[in-house]
């Protein structure tokens, strides 16, 4: 769906395609979205990374600083989503305490996520590969000029290294993780209803 509507999803991993990538923005990334789930998206991406850091401003983070962030962009838009298609406020409220439906859908994201980051793989159980990705994080932890020594903290044992990112292709990223999220829960529910019929 993206690619027909003219926009291409990152594929490479961020180290060589995000340079490339600095043109696209969170307006971009969140076009294919329902307006209201549009909405709700673009205010969590801001929320992490706020408007007050102008798009050109250089961020240096980790990966493993970044791997969370990424995984909670894509759990919101997952549960955003959900909240979309249920139809109580108490659906609505028992999806907030909940994580992912599937162990599928963690894979598909998580493996999303390590692949864009660079990380090794940590099984060679596709349901597994990286399953440390379950650490989720609100906010972006950058790594300020002399603080290099500080490399690996959130994950631990994911090796890291530093990214240099703009914060608006940064805010385009998260957005394009919450929106495919959105969209993997979408059609998650679909085959669902498929194989199990009311």
């Amino acid at each position: 769906r993206l690619r027909s509507e003219g926009l291409s999803p990152v594929n490479a991993p961020l180290s060589q395609e995000h340079m490339a990538r600095q043109q696209l923005t969170l307006s971009d990334a969140l076009q294919l979205l329902p307006p209201a789930a549009a909405v709700e998206a673009r205010d969590y991406v801001l929320s992490a990374i706020p408007l007050e850091l102008s798009g050109g401003v250089d961020l240096r983070v980790t990966r493993a600083n970044l791997a969370p962030l990424l995984m909670g962009a894509a759990l919101y838009g997952y549960f955003l989503a959900g909240a979309m298609q249920s139809r109580t406020a108490g659906e609505v409220s028992e999806l907030a305490q909940s994580d992912w439906d599937s162990e599928a859908a963690f894979a598909a994201v998580s493996a999303r996520v390590g692949r864009l980051l660079e990380l090794p793989e940590e099984s060679s159980d596709p349901l597994r590969q990286y399953a440390s990705l379950t650490t989720v994080s609100t906010v972006v932890q950058t790594v300020e000029n002399g603080g290099e020594a500080e490399v690996l903290r959130d994950i631990g044992e994911i090796e890291g290294g530093l990214l240099q990112l703009n914060a608006e292709c940064l805010r385009a990223l998260l957005g394009e993780v919450c929106a495919f999220a959105f969209v993997l829960r979408l059609w998650e529910q679909k085959i669902v209803r498929f194989v199990f019929p009311e």
